[in-house]
């Protein structure tokens, strides 16, 4: 982002009266054309009563059209909204009167009393005749009220399903959700499916009214049923409707600021119920929060009673409309949850229990046929929905889809194919070329073996060169998985024994997490890295991770630094050593519950951040041990 320096204005000081009187006019001339520029900062401040009475009417609704903004009166019939928007009526309304429309003059402070009719004093006999005249499309109101009801259409582009049953127990306190059937649809198959999964799962959360606070996309939202609610909402007594058959009473709230994060939407409560049970919740985000790429944003819950008196939720549905690109077509995201057989009987068995991790996947889940989908699905699937397929089948018999997808899969994943099914990958290709101090310009080449060629066994490396210090360097590794593996050695859950020796640069001090150390887009920085030396390197790594993220690593490490004429190694008595050797036992504990992340064929990207993560390591070194100049005893 560039800030541009506010625009200065310099008149010289001269003793012609014409040049003077020229500087003023300019001056005056660009004060204008600023004023001018400036957005129109309307208030509206009054008083809404009755029309009969003269009392009060509390929580008028005031809505500007032409614009997105409005509010409500306060309990004593006052408002006071403030904006910069064009808009071209003040309409009021409020349950029991009929709805009033008046011009109001815009860029100024008004002061106004509306008075509001009584719906009754003014109902009377109405008589609608048809009128003969040509049908019009243009300013035709009906027309108008037609598209707010449609929507815009939407191209189906990707769908995705899963079918799961959800075991909660009480005490001790635990829940499974065990997914029977997932099922996807559309673009996208050139990335990581179950990765896409877990990060729309955790982007797209379902949200539970009565925490303290709702994660949306990432952002802690405070939930109008929390205990900070009355606080930080406005609440106001709006309506009484009917939903599914029952009178409620509507429940409006709003955020005090409208710039906190904060939701804006109605709660509907039955009439009478003396229990305060929520039959349905209608959420929105308000426009003035910031949320990147969020445009729109929408919620729905609909929950039953149960005959214990229980509140079950059988929808949970969201609705986000994004916008990538300034001036680009928008992409329109729908997650809708929907729950049914409620079963409050004790389990034959609570084995389901005992298994590592909150969510467990049958065998054969992600294959199921159309029969089972139709079985379990408590809401039927659209025909458009159905269709995705159909429709990504024909787009890539386009060559400019085609070819697009497949530049897209290697920027994802990093690596070429070389089959169908392909039994070797060749990449990643972000190091094929790239630059640093010691070497100039380091040309490389790899590549790793998959679950075509074997399931448990697998193998990569790479081979590189550079062009100012002329040297080979290489890297290879094997990897025997104790869990067969769908594509690559580095799925989720890790158990394997793992060996690998490299002869390459060291750039000491730099431990990239979720790179290559020689990532081409690394190549640029703002001054010389020097602090780099050669080493070789023979390690043995055995890996066990759980489903539960509790993991353990130990190894075994030989090691031996090289020096080079940008960094030395000068011991305290000034002896200088050409390289020196160090070996080690090192363990590793980690845990970290909750814990999801995008799992590429190489790196670990981290989806939900607040997880907490916990690590605690220890490396031992005895001095002598395989060439060992150093004892280390480090925790």
């Amino acid at each position: 982002m560039k800030l541009k320096a506010p625009m200065e204005l310099h008149l010289p000081m001269k003793r012609s009266a014409n040049k003077r009187w020229t500087a003023l006019f300019m001056l005056m001339l660009i004060v204008s054309v600023c004023h001018a520029a400036a957005p129109m900062q309307s208030r509206l401040r009054g008083l809404v009563r009755d029309s009969v009475s003269h009392q009060p009417v509390p929580y008028a609704a005031i809505f500007l059209k032409g614009s997105d903004r409005g509010g409500l009166a306060d309990e004593n019939g006052v408002f006071d909204i403030t904006t910069d928007k064009p808009f071209s009526l003040m309409q009021i309304s409020a349950m029991g009167y009929t709805t009033r429309q008046m011009p109001v003059k815009r860029g100024v402070v008004t002061d106004i009393v509306v008075d509001l009719t009584p719906s009754g004093v003014t109902l009377g006999e109405v008589v609608v005749k048809p009128r003969k005249e040509k049908y019009s499309k243009r300013n035709n109101p009906a027309v108008e009220f037609m598209h707010r009801i449609a929507g815009r259409p939407i191209l189906k582009l990707n769908s995705r399903e899963k079918s799961a049953s959800v075991h909660y127990r009480h005490s001790p306190e635990s829940e499974k959700t065990v997914v029977s059937g997932i099922r996807q649809e559309g673009i996208g198959d050139f990335m990581d499916q179950d990765n896409i999964r877990i990060f729309l799962e955790d982007i797209l959360r379902e949200i539970d009214l009565y925490g303290n606070d709702v994660n949306i996309l990432q952002n802690r939202f405070v939930s109008p049923l929390s205990r900070l609610a009355p606080d930080f909402y406005k609440f106001y007594l709006s309506d009484t409707v009917n939903v599914g058959g029952e009178r409620c009473i509507e429940l409006s709230f709003v955020p005090r600021n409208a710039k906190t994060f904060g939701f804006t939407g109605r709660l509907y409560v039955p009439e009478g119920d003396s229990t305060m049970f929520i039959k349905k919740v209608i959420m929105n985000v308000p426009k003035e929060i910031n949320l990147n790429f969020i445009d729109r944003i929408y919620f729905e819950q609909n929950f039953v009673k149960a005959p214990d008196g229980s509140r079950l939720k059988v929808s949970d549905d969201m609705t986000a409309e994004v916008s990538i690109l300034p001036g680009a077509q928008g992409l329109y995201v729908r997650r809708n949850t929907s729950y049914a057989n409620h079963n409050f009987a004790a389990p034959e068995s609570e084995a389901v229990f005992s298994r590592l991790g909150k969510e467990i996947i049958e065998e054969g889940a992600e294959s199921r046929d159309a029969l089972f989908w139709q079985q379990a699905r408590f809401v039927p699937m659209s025909g458009k929905e159905g269709n995705v397929g159909q429709m990504l089948d024909r787009l890539r018999e386009q060559p400019l889809y085609y070819w697009t997808e497949k530049i897209l899969k290697i920027a994802f994943t990093g690596y070429i194919s070389t089959g169908n099914p392909s039994k070797v990958d060749i990449g990643p290709m972000n190091t094929v070329i790239s630059h640093n101090s010691v070497e100039g310009y380091r040309l490389r080449a790899g590549g790793m073996t998959t679950a075509n060629l074997c399931k448990r066994l697998f193998g990569r490396g790479y081979v590189a060169w550079g062009t100012h210090d002329h040297r080979w360097k290489y890297r290879a590794e094997v990897e025997w998985a104790f869990n067969d593996k769908k594509y690559h050695a580095r799925e989720f859950p890790i158990h394997s024994l793992r060996a690998y020796y490299l002869y390459d640069v060291d750039m000491l001090g730099q431990h990239y997490t979720f790179t290559n150390p020689d990532n081409m887009f690394l190549s640029f920085k703002r001054k010389e890295d020097l602090q780099m030396t050669y080493h070789r390197v023979a390690q043995l790594e055995y890996t066990l991770e759980l489903r539960n993220n509790f993991s353990v690593i130990a190894g075994l490490r030989n090691e031996r630094q090289y020096a080079t004429d940008m960094m030395t190694f000068i011991r305290g008595n000034g002896r200088i050593y050409p390289h020196y050797t160090q070996s080690s036992f090192s363990i590793q504990l980690r845990y970290a519950p909750g814990e999801k992340f995008y799992q590429s064929k190489t790196h670990r990207y981290p989806i939900n951040l607040d997880a907490p993560v916990v690590t605690l390591t220890h490396t031992y070194s005895p001095k002598g041990f395989m060439g060992s100049m150093f004892d280390i005893n480090r925790t």
